[in-house]
């Protein structure tokens, strides 16, 4: 089969020669599904959205028997489309968050959702918002976990319990609320949270404000974001701080950080989106991430044991093998959704 892949983001390559994109989304929903399926026999070209959008003969010129567009609703990319189905190409739309109320996109990604033979979203609860609010029904195929498996440890480096957080940021509104309550934390339960996204200026500067404020024993420190800087960081932290809210943009979310910290060996302390639920056997999730933190601290081998079992649980369902085999499911035509 002949599958294209229409990217929102750059596609290059790293130090090593894999495919790689600095949107989590892109790796996540492109580029780790692609190398599966090319290993499975099917041609899969990539293709990344222009900033000017598609010109009519580059549009013309594209040729597959299945296109996903994932994440990708500009107007160019609507008009491509439409194109490619009308050429007989089986159209795919992969939703990964909700932008039904974008100011901006709003109004593409509804009309790309009523375009497209079938709809992918990244979890029950972005699928159970396209059905709400277009009326149709999306297939359910999660995101592959992307690291190495490393040993689970928890053993805090005193002289301070290294946390870490990592991530886009439009997610650190979530974060912030939550360095008061640890700056509250006794005397006794020393801390660094260790912030790590794209150095944009007023991400630095709440840094160092809120460092200013924090008692003598803690501190924060920020490192800009890359791929290898985010695998540094959760080598060298002791847990994993991922706070969320109640706002639906959030609850949409998919579980990747959560699994990419748990394959790296680290627990995690997160509040309760849908999408992390079932894996509550293998982390603490709860409303009070402080309570959470001073638990795994007190109980180091049961978190190294949740850890553990966290892990094997990824290996069975959430590797990129494991995952791949659901994108051929769809795109191949043989997938059957099931009730939400």
């Amino acid at each position: 089969m002949n599958i294209l892949y229409v990217s929102p983001a750059p596609v290059t390559r790293s130090e090593t020669g894999q495919l790689t994109s600095f949107l989590a989304s892109v790796r996540y929903r492109v580029i780790l599904p692609a190398r599966q399926l090319v290993r499975r026999g099917h041609a899969v070209d990539i293709r990344v959205t222009p900033p000017d959008g598609w010109d009519a003969e580059t549009a013309r010129a594209m040729t597959a028997d299945v296109a996903v567009f994932a994440k990708s609703f500009q107007r160019s990319d609507i008009a491509l489309a439409r194109s490619l189905r009308e050429r007989g190409t089986k159209v795919v739309f992969d939703a990964s968050d909700d932008y039904f109320d974008h100011p901006e996109s709003g109004a593409a990604f509804a009309r790309i959702i009523d375009l497209a033979d079938e709809i992918v979203a990244s979890t029950d609860e972005m699928a159970r918002t396209i059905l709400r609010r277009s009326g149709r029904r999306a297939t359910v195929i999660g995101d592959p976990v992307e690291g190495r498996r490393r040993e689970p440890v928890l053993e805090p480096r005193f002289p301070r319990v290294k946390l870490l957080w990592f991530g886009h940021p439009l997610s650190l509104d979530t974060l912030w609320p939550l360095v008061p309550r640890l700056a509250a934390l006794p005397a006794a339960f020393p801390w660094e949270l260790h912030v790590v996204t794209t150095p944009l200026p007023e991400v630095t500067a709440k840094v160092e404000a809120l460092r200013a404020a924090a008692p003598a024993t803690c501190a924060l420190r920020f490192t800009p974001w890359s791929i290898d800087a985010t695998w540094k960081a959760l080598a060298d932290a002791d847990i994993v701080v991922i706070p969320s809210a109640d706002d639906m943009k959030k609850q949409v979310k998919s579980q990747n950080r959560l699994l990419e910290s748990i394959q790296a060996g680290r627990f995690v302390v997160a509040d309760p989106i849908p999408s992390y639920q079932p894996f509550a056997d293998f982390a603490w999730i709860g409303r009070d991430l402080v309570e959470g933190i001073v638990w795994a601290c007190e109980n180091p081998a049961e978190a190294v044991r949740r850890v553990g079992e966290g892990q094997r649980a990824i290996a069975l369902d959430w590797s990129a093998y494991a995952i791949a085999d659901q994108w051929e499911t769809v795109l191949t035509g043989t997938a059957a959704q099931r009730p939400l």
